[in-house]
C-alpha cells in the first residue's frame, strides 16, 4: 500500500504523535489502512530517534566504475549516538 509510506513520512514530519482524527485522515478513512498506520504509530514511532533525516539523498562512485554515479534516497536515517546510525527503507509494495 503506497499511501502507508507517504503517511509514515507525514507522521515523522509532525514531530509528535498524531491523534486519532489525524490518523483517520492520513488513512483516507480506510479501516485497514487506519489499523496498519495506528499499529505503526503504537509500536514503532516512539523508537525513532529525534536526530533523523527523511529521504536522505546519497551519491556514490567507485574507482572500478568511475564512469558511473550511483544515486538514491534512503527513507530514514537515525543517529543513535556513539557513532551508530539506523537506516530504514520503507517498502512501497
Amino acid at each position: 500500500m503506497k499511501f502507508e509510506i507517504l503517511n509514515q513520512y507525514q507522521i515523522l514530519k509532525l514531530k509528535r504523535t498524531p491523534n486519532e482524527e489525524e490518523l483517520r485522515g492520513l488513512a483516507f478513512d480506510d479501516k485497514e489502512a487506519f489499523r496498519v498506520i495506528s499499529k505503526w504509530v503504537e509500536n514503532r514511532l516512539s523508537e525513532i530517534s529525534d536526530k533523523r533525516e527523511n529521504e536522505k539523498s546519497i551519491s556514490v562512485r567507485d574507482e572500478k566504475f568511475s564512469h558511473l554515479n550511483i544515486y538514491g534516497k534512503i527513507d530514514l536515517v537515525e543517529e543513535l549516538g556513539g557513532g551508530e546510525v539506523r537506516v530504514t527503507d520503507f517498502k512501497t509494495g
